[in-house]
């Protein structure tokens, strides 16, 4: 089992389940060291593409504030040996092995709402507050409090951006 690195220091796995060996009973991999560890973290790809919404739901009743979204995403590139181009909502290579998501943080915070059955307000802190504690911004609260700097994001009830507030100023 892959446990004893989080032991040594490891603090988080990127891209949970994704290309990442399935959880298997002969040889459990990462996955399953992850959620055996009471400390380790993950990240996720909330698009349905990379990780199954089944997934997604299932990882964070298991992990709950260690598991973290992020978006994997890239831009199309024609040269080099890592072409891919966009197709829908992911980019792939030219023999169509999906190499990329085109996914937003936003889109990643709706899609957990939407179809993983996790609440708005677990979802906003796996897309903010969770990762920025992981690297160490420790100062960050999931309140408004008068007196302090906020910048929010104004969503309507389809969860659709209607409005960013940065350092006080609506941009």
């Amino acid at each position: 089992m892959k446990q004893p690195a989080y032991n040594k220091g490891i603090q988080t796995t990127t891209h949970l389940f994704n290309a990442m060996s399935p959880i298997h009973h002969r040889e459990p991999g990462i996955p399953t060291a992850v959620f055996n560890h009471n400390k380790a973290m993950a990240s996720i790809i909330a698009d349905g593409q990379h990780v199954d919404f089944v997934v997604v739901k299932f990882s964070q009743k298991l992990l709950k504030e260690r598991l973290f979204l992020i978006t994997d995403a890239v831009t199309a590139c024609s040269t080099g040996p890592y072409q891919h181009v966009q197709k829908g909502n992911k980019y792939v290579m030219p023999d169509g092995t999906l190499s990329g998501s085109s996914l937003t943080m936003l889109e990643a915070v709706k899609n957990c709402v939407l179809h993983c059955d996790i609440s708005l307000n677990d979802a906003i802190k796996m897309g903010t507050l969770y990762p920025a504690q992981l690297i160490g911004i420790e100062n960050l609260t999931a309140t408004i409090k008068t007196g302090h700097q906020a910048n929010l994001l104004v969503l309507d009830d389809d969860l659709n951006l209607k409005e960013v507030i940065f350092k006080g100023e609506t941009i």
